[in-house]
């Protein structure tokens, strides 16, 4: 009995030195990329700031040309109710 218990223990510590190892390794690689991908992340942000940009005009293009169609729409009715006050010519 005490020697599976022993075995159990060095499996125990076999594997969370195992866990440490990658854990390090992982950190290793983690820390490479984010050096060498630092340049391209600012890259990309500057590009996302770009179209949030533009996103914020059409939307405000979006609010000129509803008001652009509110008042074409006002106009049209307005020349429509002129035209139905206007009593007919001797030429219609």
């Amino acid at each position: 009995m005490p020697e599976e218990i022993l075995f159990m223990f060095m499996i125990m510590i076999a594997g969370g030195l195992g866990f440490q190892v990658l854990r390090l390794i992982g950190r290793v690689i983690d820390r490479k990329y984010e050096t060498r991908g630092s340049g391209d992340l600012g890259d990309v942000r500057a590009r996302l700031d770009a179209v949030e940009r533009e996103l914020a005009l059409l939307h405000g293009s979006d609010d000129r040309l509803a008001e652009i169609e509110e008042r074409v729409d006002f106009t049209e009715r307005m020349l429509a109710r002129q035209r139905e006050r206007i009593p007919p010519g001797p030429d219609a």
